[in-house]
């Protein structure tokens, strides 16, 4: 599955041949990407600080960039070897704290996603997205597991179906629904069949209905009064009640309103007037922020820094010299990828209302600790295999 990538390099002697070949290793690209993206977001974050009159926000965050970017670094050094290795106690290990969490967790919103840790809250629907894909690139790499065969299947989508469960009761629907394009592409690139592709796709499809069908005759609802809310909301906005769709039309109004060229930084009116309340602009919707107060073609660089990323990390995934590499790099792309869709697509008013942050610019300590790290451990494989070259 994987090519190697060959980089030329001039011949050294000694120690300045290896400090040469050592900073010659790093995927300068991925960094580019990353560092952009985690400038503009405490840019902005300070920009709806400033507006509201509160800065605590942009220092918290800029102390958890100081915390994520020397751990990149050090997720940059760890050998994947490490990571085949823990794979199976790292997934459980996500999964106590998924139980944990819906114990003694802080509930906040009426829902229980968070631990409180006393100088932060940490959320451990991050640690299992990632746990998650370790754990099937460490099954789909070995040699004794046959894709294609049905009780490997089965033993793979309850695996998948764990941490999905226990997430969804938190309830973080969202946050449950991204395992699911990580593991769909996973499986297919393992090597699975066209015909279960299909026969899952279409089993998938009918549980859909049968689920849908069952929230809307309210047979045994599932989904918790304000999911359904927020689907129906995004259906049909003309007949949803205000409140439901308020803030997703003013983010609408704020992209709409930034024209081509923006409106400056701090200049922004949705969030300086109060119709996108901090906690929103600063989090779920601050794509709004940053498409009114730059504009339409300097936020189109921001999904070039996003697009620059993706694409870094499925080219770690190609040029991986090993199948668990290749799985994992390729289940992080996927991951990153998914969020930044779906978090875009909420501000634009083309997905429902999900409560899942934009990757590295949002605010939040959880995401951007073990987002970074994650972007550390793709790193690692560029660089392994670059040194086997």
């Amino acid at each position: 599955m994987a090519l190697k990538f060959h980089i030329s390099t001039s011949t050294y002697s000694g120690e300045e041949s290896k400090v040469k070949r050592y900073i010659c290793s790093f995927d300068y690209w991925q960094m580019l990407s990353l560092f952009v993206l985690l400038g503009t977001g405490l840019a902005f974050i300070y920009s709806t600080g400033i507006q509201s009159g509160n800065d605590g926000f942009f220092y918290r965050q800029l102390f958890w960039v100081c915390v994520s970017v020397p751990l990149y670094f050090i997720f940059a050094h760890i050998d994947t070897r490490i990571w085949q290795v823990i794979a199976g106690p790292f997934f459980v290990i996500s999964l106590l704290l998924l139980a944990v969490v819906l114990i003694f967790g802080t509930k906040i919103s009426g829902a229980k996603r968070w631990l409180d840790l006393g100088f932060f809250n940490f959320q451990p629907s991050e640690v299992a997205k990632l746990a998650l894909i370790v754990l099937l690139a460490r099954i789909f790499s070995s040699p004794d597991f046959k894709v294609n065969n049905l009780f490997s299947l089965i033993f793979v989508l309850f695996l998948i179906i764990l941490p999905f469960t226990l997430i969804f009761l938190e309830p973080d629907l969202g946050s449950a629904l991204l395992l699911l394009p990580c593991s769909g592409v996973m499986l297919t690139a393992a090597g699975l069949s066209r015909k279960w592709i299909f026969s899952l796709l279409g089993a998938f499809v009918l549980l859909v209905g049968i689920l849908a069908a069952n929230e809307y005759f309210q047979i045994k609802p599932l989904l918790r009064s304000y999911h359904r809310a927020r689907i129906m909301a995004f259906l049909n906005p003309e007949d949803a009640p205000r409140d439901m769709t308020y803030q997703q039309r003013q983010s609408e109004l704020a992209v709409g309103s930034g024209g081509l060229w923006g409106k400056g930084i701090g200049k922004g009116t949705q969030h300086a007037l109060g119709y996108l309340p901090q906690s929103a602009a600063n989090n779920d919707f601050i794509f709004s922020v940053i498409a009114e107060e730059w504009g339409f073609f300097r936020s189109l660089g921001l999904l070039l820094a996003f697009l620059l990323l993706c694409l870094r990390l499925l080219c770690a995934a190609y040029y991986a010299e090993d199948k668990f590499s290749s799985y994992m790099a390729l289940g992080i792309a996927t991951l990153f990828f998914t969020q930044i869709f779906i978090n875009i697509g909420v501000n634009v008013g083309i997905a429902p209302v999900t409560g899942l942050v934009l990757p590295f610019v949002s605010y939040g300590g959880s995401f951007l600790v073990v987002g970074m790290a994650s972007a550390g451990a793709v790193q690692s494989i560029w660089r392994k295999n670059h040194d086997k070259n």
